[in-house]
């Protein structure tokens, strides 16, 4: 797997305050990274399964109850 440059790091390090998101940020970049090269990328799952880790699904509270 392709790491992300330092510089790009301490770009995002500086930009992003919460660390949730420069997690979620960082994540993602080197998910992209790794199907840069690839003819035809199937990398939807992998996006699905990031996203999922870092912002889980909670249904909505019953209102009435």
């Amino acid at each position: 797997m392709v790491d992300i440059s330092d510089k790009i790091k301490d770009k995002i390090n500086k930009i992003v305050k919460d660390e949730k998101e420069k997690t979620f940020l960082i994540d993602l970049l080197e998910c992209e990274l790794y199907y840069v090269d690839q003819e035809k990328p199937d990398f939807k799952k992998d996006f699905k399964t990031i996203i999922e880790q870092r912002f889980p699904f909670k249904p909505k509270e019953d209102e009435d109850g």
